[in-house]
């Protein structure tokens, strides 16, 4: 029943224009997970147990997630589909700082970006220009 539950989500959101790539592997996943348990709907024990199986704290978090679209999908249709909790696990995102560069730097990086193989071809000049809009603009 989950798989073809599941291919109905997935023609209805490509007929919207996403492409579910991912997804619908994941969905599918999930829905053979599902089935080896004896079940027929979407529960929140199976959905943290099944995403728990990924190997990163953000890809356990990323499949939870789709899973609750998913389910809320489901949910629509059928009200015995439980919609799993939110933030059972935690998707830490990494901020980096942003380098800036000095005139110094931007204006070594140019000059190496002009002396780009092969000799005579636009392929430094094609280089230099993006940058050079980018260190204009001040867009980083």
């Amino acid at each position: 029943m989950l798989t073809q539950l599941v291919d109905s989500y997935l023609e209805l959101r490509r007929s919207t224009g996403f492409r579910m790539g991912v997804h619908e592997y994941l969905l599918h996943n999930f829905a053979s997970f599902a089935a080896e348990r004896g079940e027929t709907h979407i529960r929140s024990r199976t959905a943290i147990e099944w995403a728990a199986q990924a190997p990163s704290e953000g890809q356990r978090a990323n499949r939870l997630g789709m899973l609750r679209v998913f389910a809320r999908f489901a949910r629509a249709e059928d009200a015995r589909h439980e919609v799993p909790p939110e933030r059972v696990f935690s998707a830490q995102r990494v901020h980096y700082r942003p380098f800036i560069f000095t005139s110094d730097q931007l204006h070594e990086l140019l000059v190496t970006a002009s002396q780009l193989p092969p000799a005579g071809s636009i392929a430094p000049i094609g280089s230099m220009c993006p940058r050079k809009i980018c260190c204009g603009s001040s867009v980083r």
